[in-house]
């Protein structure tokens, strides 16, 4: 999305989320110690429509993206407060 490269270029840490369209095409290409990246890829073959991804996107759970969000806070506050 435009939002996660517009945070990615001006450094602010992220969780991305991947499901048809993967990570190394169009994820955080550098920094990756701020990033971090849910990729579930499409296991069947033909899915490659961002139309699908509603589908696909559902493989990654909440209690995954909670973890994530809650790990990117604890390392922003670690490196704002040493």
């Amino acid at each position: 999305s435009r939002a996660l490269h517009v945070a990615v270029a001006v450094g602010t840490p992220t969780v991305a989320l991947f499901a048809v369209s993967g990570p190394a095409a169009s994820g955080p290409a550098y920094d990756f110690d701020k990033h971090i990246v849910i990729h579930r890829p499409a296991s069947v073959s033909g899915v490659r429509s961002k139309t699908d991804d509603e589908r696909w996107m559902a493989r990654i759970t909440p209690e995954e993206v909670f973890d994530a969000v809650m790990q990117q806070l604890a390392c922003t506050r670690k490196a704002h407060h040493g």
